[in-house]
C-alpha cells in the first residue's frame, strides 16, 4: 500500500465523521508520527518528515538517515544508509552526512496501519468533543431550540440540528409538563462538561435565568438595554416575579414587558406550562418596594430583627401577601434574601398601644401624612422617637410643617392618656 491510497483510506473516514482537509492533515501527520515511534523507537520523530500536499491530497513522507561505510554492522537500521546506496542518490555523498529518501510503505504491516487507523480515529473523536465543547461553552446561559429524541431514566436526551446529543434532566423541567418524541423543545444551556468519553451538556427549564432569556429575546426594549431586569425568581410552573426598571423615561416598563393586550406575557407564560410572571417596577424606597413585591398598595409598619422582619399590612391584603399556597411571600423571601412573617397592622397596634400616623387627619393635610409614611414614620410614636433633624432628613417637608407634626403628635398622645 502506498502512502496516497493509505491517506485517501483514512480521509474517507475522516469525511464521514466531518472533519475538513486542513484539520484531517494535523491529524494524520500527528497519528503517523506515533505509530513511527511506536514501531521504531521514542526518538525516531526526527528522522521522518511529513509532507501532505493539500490541493492533490498526497503525502510524501522523507526518512533521514546517516551514512555509513558499507561494512558498518549498524547499516541495517531504520535511520542508516550505507554509502554504496546513498550514492545512488548523490554522486558527491560521504560517510557521516544525512541523506534523505522517500519512506517505503511497505515495511508497514497490519498492526501498524491498524494502529494508524485507531489513532486517527481516536484524534476525530478528540477533535469533535473540543469542538463541540467550545461551541455549547459559547451558548452557555443561552437559549436552545433542540428536538425529543428518547426518554431515558431520569432525563430527556435531546439532539440538535447536528444531531449532537443533549441532557434534560427531569428535575430541570417544569412541574407536569409532557412531551412528545420530535417535539422541538426550548431551554437554557446550562451546563457543559468535556470528559474523555465525550461531551455532556446539560440543560435547563427551571432556572430563572431561562426566563430572563426568554424576555429578552421577545422584548426589544430589553436587548436594546432601555429596560433592566435586576432580578428574577420562579417557582417554575406556579409562578415568578420580574423586578424591571426603565432607563428611560418614557417607556413604561411593566406594560412594555406585558405586550400588547399581554401577547407577549401570555406567550412566554403558554412556553412555562402556564406559569404566571409578575412584573414589579423596582423602587430605592424600601417601603414602596415591598408594598409592590406583594401587590398591595401599602406597608403599614416594617419591624427590622436580626434575622428578619415582621411586616404589617391591612388585614384586608394578607390573603394577597401569603399568595396560592404561600407562592408570593415565598418569592418576595427568594428575592430579598431574607425570613419575612407578615401581620395585620391591627395587631400591631393593639399589642404596642401606639396611635397610627391616621391620627393625624383632620388635624394635618392628606398629603402631607402620606410624605411622613413614605419616610418610614407609621406611628406617632415613631416621629416622636426621632430627632427634627433627623425627621427632616427622610421627609420632604418645610420646618413649619414639622414643627406643627411635632406638636399634633404630642397633643394626640397626651390626649390619649388621659
Amino acid at each position: 500500500m502506498n502512502s496516497k491510497t493509505l491517506y485517501n483510506l483514512l480521509y474517507e473516514c475522516a469525511s464521514e465523521k466531518e472533519i475538513d482537509n486542513t484539520v484531517f492533515n494535523d491529524i494524520f501527520t500527528n497519528s503517523l508520527i506515533t505509530v513511527l515511534k511506536n514501531k521504531y523507537g521514542e526518538d525516531s520523530d526526527k528522522y521522518f518528515d511529513v509532507l501532505i500536499d493539500n490541493d492533490n491530497q498526497e503525502v510524501l513522507v522523507l526518512q533521514y538517515k546517516d551514512i555509513v561505510k558499507n561494512d558498518d554492522p549498524t547499516s541495517n537500521e531504520y535511520n542508516k544508509i550505507k554509502l554504496s546506496d546513498a550514492l545512488k542518490i548523490e554522486y558527491d555523498f560521504s560517510v557521516g552526512e544525512t541523506c534523505s529518501v522517500p519512506f517505503n510503505f511497505d515495511e508497514f504491516n497490519r498492526d501498524d496501519v491498524l494502529l494508524l487507523r485507531t489513532n486517527i480515529e481516536a484524534r476525530i473523536k478528540k477533535t469533535k468533543n473540543k469542538a463541540l465543547f467550545d461551541k455549547y461553552e459559547a451558548l452557555k446561559n443561552s437559549v436552545v431550540n433542540v428536538k425529543v429524541y428518547q426518554f431515558c431514566r431520569g432525563h430527556i436526551l435531546l439532539r440538535d440540528d447536528k444531531n449532537n446529543e443533549l441532557i434534560l434532566p427531569y428535575n430541570e423541567t417544569i412541574t407536569h409538563e409532557k412531551f412528545k418524541k420530535g417535539q422541538f423543545v426550548k431551554a437554557l444551556v446550562k451546563e457543559i462538561h468535556l470528559r474523555r468519553d465525550g461531551v455532556i451538556i446539560i440543560l435547563s427549564r427551571v432556572v430563572p435565568l431561562f426566563l430572563s432569556k426568554l424576555l429578552e429575546y421577545e422584548i426589544t426594549e430589553i436587548t436594546d438595554g432601555l429596560i433592566l431586569i435586576k432580578d428574577v425568581v420562579r417557582i417554575a410552573g406556579v409562578k415568578s416575579k420580574v423586578i424591571v426598571e426603565s432607563l428611560d423615561i418614557n417607556i413604561d416598563a411593566i406594560s412594555t414587558c406585558v405586550g400588547v393586550r399581554g401577547n407577549i406575557i401570555n406567550a412566554i407564560s403558554k412556553e412555562l406550562n402556564g406559569e404566571f410572571i409578575d412584573f414589579v417596577q423596582y423602587s430605592d424606597n424600601f417601603n414602596i418596594y415591598l408594598a409592590r413585591l406583594f401587590g398591595i398598595p401599602e406597608i403599614k409598619k416594617i419591624k427590622y430583627l436580626e434575622k428578619g422582619i415582621f411586616v404589617y399590612v391591612d388585614p384586608d391584603y394578607i390573603g394577597l401577601v401569603i399568595g396560592k399556597d404561600g407562592s408570593n411571600i415565598k418569592l418576595v423571601r427568594m428575592l430579598l434574601n431574607k425570613h419575612i412573617d407578615v401581620f395585620k397592622y391591627s395587631d400591631f397596634l393593639d399589642s404596642n398601644n401606639v396611635s397610627p400616623v391616621e391620627s393625624l387627619v383632620g388635624k394635618i393635610d392628606d398629603w402631607v401624612i402620606r410624605e411622613i409614611k413614605e419616610g418610614g414614620f407609621d406611628t406617632l410614636e415613631d416621629i416622636l422617637n426621632v430627632s427634627k433633624e433627623d425627621f427632616e432628613k427622610k421627609v420632604d417637608l418645610e420646618v413649619e410643617t414639622i414643627d406643627d407634626i411635632y406638636n399634633c403628635s404630642k397633643e394626640i398622645l397626651e390626649s390619649n392618656k388621659k
